[in-house]
């Protein structure tokens, strides 16, 4: 989830996110590291609760070559 201080906390780690839609992209990108449960899930929170467009989410996953 994304605190208030911009960190997003994914499997008890802490990190800083500057963009949740490239945060996202990233999940998608290291899936195999993080698990394809916690990529979707980012996903499904980022669109249904903060709000995140789909179209940014793919702007970035074209650039990180998902």
């Amino acid at each position: 989830y994304l605190n208030e201080n911009r960190c997003m906390s994914l499997l008890f780690i802490q990190i800083k996110v500057y963009s949740l839609a490239k945060t996202i992209a990233d999940c998608f990108k290291f899936r195999n590291k993080i698990g394809m449960n916690v990529a979707r899930e980012a996903l499904k929170i980022a669109i249904t609760e903060k709000g995140v467009q789909p179209k940014e989410i793919m702007q970035y996953a074209k650039k990180v070559l998902i």
